[in-house]
């Protein structure tokens, strides 16, 4: 799913698959072969590194796992033939029951899912948030296939929340506005950034100060120290190849901020990032967000805003809840 929850978990899933069903498909191969032989082992050796990633391939790859060890064993072409051709209808059988959910889903416009809600929890901390699916346009599915994503009838109507990795939401600066019909055309735009920030928080490894000590060990003694914006009040100005960076302390601390901008010159549509980790309802989390560098005299005020818009969101989670 896109948008504001994080996808990553159900394409890592989905990739998983779409290598187990080629590793599948070159040990059909092997096995038909006249040499495969117990070469084909190594390829067993994999498959099961694969099955250990994703539970819900066990059955599957028992399976064929065990017509293979039967087609290698026996040595007969007979069997290896019977073994591959099996193992070739098992993997697209399940490719085709892995998709079909997708390829048969109806075509979600905006109007259809403006007024739907993402219920969700964050992984690690048990805080729940609310996400409205408008803040959930993506140029790289929305953009280009018109399909909206959208939580499941139990999910909209608040019989179950799942536990996502990362909670993400896209908006136009300065108020955070989610995509509606008619400011549309500044979502699809091309060009830079404009007036659109990417925002996203996830659980840290570590969040205090350990998440810091690289970069303060490690980066920071070769940066070049640049004077300060008074612009930028607060913020530490260095120089880091091509780009500038900004550190509100210098040294690793609970609280400490990165903000990284491109120069204006020659990337003619310049963008800042910036990294925390933050408070949130009570918990901790990595707090990223993207942004024009046009707004970064703006940045402290975007940064209250951001973090304010999540507490929002669990905010209306805890209501329903």
């Amino acid at each position: 799913m896109n948008g504001p929850v994080s996808d990553k978990p159900r394409t890592m899933r989905r990739l998983i698959w779409v290598a187990l069903g080629a590793v599948l498909i070159v040990l059909a191969v092997a096995l038909a072969s006249e040499d495969a032989g117990w070469k084909v082992l190594g390829y067993l050796v994999y498959l099961l590194i694969l099955v250990l990633t994703n539970p819900k391939a066990a059955a599957v790859a028992a399976v064929c796992l065990l017509l293979a060890l039967v087609a290698v064993l026996a040595r007969r072409r007979a069997v290896r033939g019977a073994a591959a051709g099996l193992l070739i209808a098992i993997v697209l059988g399940s490719m085709a029951f892995l998709w079909w959910p997708a390829l048969t889903a109806k075509s979600m416009t905006y109007e259809d899912v403006k007024d739907l809600k993402y219920r969700v929890i964050a992984k690690g901390t048990g805080v729940a948030f609310d996400v409205p699916v408008s803040y959930s346009y993506d140029p790289w599915t929305v953009g280009r296939t018109g399909r909206w994503p959208h939580p499941d009838k139990d999910e909209a109507e608040g019989r179950t929340r799942r536990t996502v990795d990362y909670i993400i939401f896209r908006a136009l600066l300065p108020d955070l506005e989610p995509f509606t019909a008619e400011n549309a055309h500044e979502f699809t735009s091309t060009r830079g950034w404009g007036r659109r920030i990417r925002a996203s928080i996830t659980q840290p490894m570590f969040p205090d100060a350990r998440f810091w000590r690289g970069l303060v060990e490690n980066t920071y003694p070769r940066l070049e120290r640049l004077p300060d914006l008074p612009e930028v009040p607060g913020m530490l100005r260095f120089r880091d190849y091509r780009d500038e960076l900004y550190l509100s302390h210098d040294h690793a601390t609970d609280d400490l901020i990165l903000m990284k901008c491109g120069m204006p010159a020659p990337d003619t549509h310049p963008h800042c990032d910036v990294w925390q980790v933050a408070t949130i309802t009570g918990a901790r989390f990595r707090l990223e967000y993207t942004f024009s560098r046009n707004y970064l005299l703006q940045w402290r005020e975007i940064d209250a805003k951001v973090k304010a818009l999540f507490e929002r969101f669990a905010a209306d989670a805890a209501r329903q809840r």
